[in-house]
């Protein structure tokens, strides 16, 4: 069996495909969360697609990955291009 990789991600209340969550990360919708003051930020971990894996939206709202294993029977979209996901 193949490993799982990430198809998508869930932020927003939306499922964004990668290039659409790349745009968001890109044009500051999706952010790295701020250390807590005094801290030092972890470095930053990429993902295979380049992101990191610690992206919040401005609200510091965890950015959730959506993986190749993850069963969603439906099918998937993404709500900002409307491209097939899955």
């Amino acid at each position: 069996m193949p490993s799982p990789t990430i198809i998508a991600y869930c932020f927003n209340s939306a499922v964004c495909c990668t290039s659409c969550t790349d745009t968001a990360y890109e044009n500051g919708e999706l952010i790295r969360r701020p250390a807590p003051f005094g801290d030092k930020r972890k470095p930053a971990v990429f993902d295979e697609h380049n992101l990191p894996d610690d992206m919040t939206n401005t609200n510091y709202e965890p950015v959730r990955p959506i993986f190749s294993t993850d069963d969603y029977p439906d099918g998937i979209t993404c709500d900002d291009c409307g491209a097939h996901i899955l």
